[in-house]
């Protein structure tokens, strides 16, 4: 078990790395590449910056790099305790501003939650 990465290899239409806090897409408008960079990321808009690579009729695309952030690094340190727990799960930013909120997601995350809800609210102090 371990917590699944934002970061992962991409499909269809953009490229990552493991260690990559930048991905190229590709899309019909500049929007719909930003948008398919952002989902493969699990980012939100605020989060990053756009650089246009090419603008064609056709096609236009984009680098989408993730800004190093407070709540980026907040995110990690939930990442590392949920490994450390052993469960399996997905961490995204809901929100980047004071307060930073941080959603988790997954399947049978009872385990997070514990004995009528004790460790996750230990989780959240």
């Amino acid at each position: 078990m371990g917590v699944l990465d934002h970061s992962s290899p991409s499909q269809g239409g953009c490229k990552s790395s493991m260690t990559s806090t930048s991905v190229e897409a590709s899309g019909k408008t500049v929007d719909e590449a930003v948008e398919k960079a952002l989902e493969n990321l699990e980012e939100a808009r605020e989060n990053v910056e756009v650089e246009v690579l090419d603008e064609q009729p056709e096609e236009a695309r984009v680098r989408v790099t993730l800004r190093d952030t407070y709540a980026r690094k907040a995110r990690q340190v939930v990442a590392d305790l949920l490994l450390k727990m052993g469960i399996l799960a997905q961490v995204y930013i809901r929100k980047a501003d004071d307060p930073v909120m941080i959603d988790i997601g997954g399947e049978n995350l009872g385990l997070l939650i514990g004995w009528r809800g004790e460790t996750l609210r230990a989780f959240q102090t």
